[in-house]
């Protein structure tokens, strides 16, 4: 029902909202890449970056980068 409704599993919709969160972990806390991850919850650095990259087109280590003030 949940698929139905939103076109995504449970689990894709909780991997999107804990890539989000370590995306604005990240940005805004100075967090790394791997903290971040560790952070929301993902065990596996490998898992996360690919979940990150799906999402975002981009590695995490990339959109830090591209985030960063200057």
């Amino acid at each position: 029902m949940f698929k139905q409704e939103t076109g995504y599993t449970i689990v894709e919709h909780l991997n999107q909202m804990r890539v989000r969160h370590a995306a604005l972990l990240m940005i805004h806390s100075g967090r790394t890449a791997n903290e971040a991850a560790q952070d929301v919850g993902f065990n596996s650095y490998n898992h996360f970056a690919d979940q990150f990259r799906k999402q975002y087109g981009v590695s995490p280590r990339q959109y830090r980068q591209a985030c960063k003030p200057t």
